[in-house]
């Protein structure tokens, strides 16, 4: 039963971006009509060479590899910095188990974080980024330098 909705879907999806690619088509072509101040005689551009460099543009790189990036980022700045990317890598790539994800983003946080964080055992990404915000506050307010004592003005 979920797999037919899941069949479904992807056939709405499959077709959803073939309309949206001859709509991108279209206007295309029609920016290529239009004349502009530097080419007084437009010439309509042809549906191939307009289809698929747009496709290539914006569809994702062959050679970008968002698992091994995930893999090797570690937390540099501050804790929604490093969340940002993770989530961007991480809903980039297909088919990767959602119980790996935890443990990934942990063990990438920086030591004093990364330690809290494992002592109290979060069950999700959400719950350990949460936690990891308590502690990267905490280490902040001890970086604080005391308040200094006024002096007594009699």
């Amino acid at each position: 039963m979920a797999s037919c909705n899941l069949d479904e879907a992807l056939v709405r999806l499959d077709n959803t971006m073939h309309s949206m690619t001859l709509n991108m088509d279209k206007l295309l072509n029609h920016l290529a009509l239009v004349p502009s101040s530097t080419t007084p005689n437009p010439t309509p551009v042809p549906r191939h060479a307009t289809s698929v460099p747009a496709q290539i543009r914006y569809a994702p790189s062959l050679y970008e590899d968002p698992a091994n990036a995930l893999f090797k980022l570690t937390q540099t700045g501050s804790v929604l910095t490093y969340l940002k990317e993770f989530e961007d890598l991480a809903n980039r790539i297909i088919g990767l188990p959602a119980p790996f994800l935890l443990p990934c983003f942990i063990s990438s946080l920086t030591l004093k974080i990364c330690c809290t964080v494992q002592v109290h055992q979060p069950m999700t990404v959400d719950q350990a980024a949460g936690l990891a915000k308590i502690q990267e506050q905490k280490l902040s307010d001890l970086r604080l330098p005391p308040p200094r004592p006024r002096p007594h003005r009699w």
